[in-house]
């Protein structure tokens, strides 16, 4: 039944099915393989059901699950994130491979995923505390090096934290470039909610500059 539910769109009856029937790995995949584009319609209790459905312990198993989870409790209360965030931030650090050069030359496997993850997470962390806007561009275009072109949900949020910063700064071209990159990676993978955040923006700006 899982299965049949997952194949027609229906990812939260997969889950229940898969818990019904104790397959915690099975939903554990599900989590990992839908969790994301559900956060970017805004499904945030959503997700974070699904997470509260699982021992702690099973969701560190998988460092991938880690910053899957730190994004649900941020965007839960991102204007005031909780230290939780930071935990599991550290711990998908702890659960990856040592030792091994990340890359986004190198076959995109799940680690270098994480890995921008963590640096994205800690970026928009950064901007949503009041940081050194300079500091915050600086984390987010390391984040950007590291996050595959296919990425649209992190690259979004990224450029438009970057946007605004610039804005911050009065560097308001460089913002409008941002934003531009932002709006056309949030609308690749229907990120509604950052595309009206986005625009909102872009009249506040326009109406600066007296363009509207």
């Amino acid at each position: 039944a899982s299965e049949w539910y997952e194949a027609n769109g229906s990812v939260s009856r997969a889950i229940h099915h898969a818990l019904v029937c104790e397959d915690l790995g099975r939903v554990l995949d599900l989590i990992e393989a839908h969790g994301l584009a559900a956060l970017s319609q805004a499904e945030v209790r959503k997700v974070k059901g699904w997470f509260d459905s699982l021992p702690e312990e099973l969701i560190r198993s998988r460092p991938y699950l880690c910053v899957l989870f730190a994004w649900t409790l941020w965007l839960t209360n991102y204007s005031d994130p909780p230290a939780a965030v930071d935990d599991w931030v550290k711990d998908a650090e702890r659960a990856l491979p040592v030792g091994r050069p990340v890359s986004k030359d190198e076959d995109w496997g799940k680690d270098q995923e994480v890995t921008a993850h963590i640096q994205s997470i800690r970026a928009s962390m950064a901007f949503f505390r009041g940081e050194d806007p300079r500091m915050v561009i600086d984390l987010a275009r390391q984040a950007l090096d590291l996050v595959q072109e296919r990425d649209c949900w992190l690259q979004s949020m990224l450029c438009h934290f970057i946007s605004a910063c610039h804005v911050v700064l009065g560097d308001i071209e460089s913002a409008i470039l941002f934003d531009e990159h932002a709006l056309r990676y949030a609308k690749a993978c229907d990120f509604d909610y950052l595309v009206i955040g986005i625009y909102y923006d872009q009249a506040v700006i326009a109406i600066r500059q007296g363009r509207l």
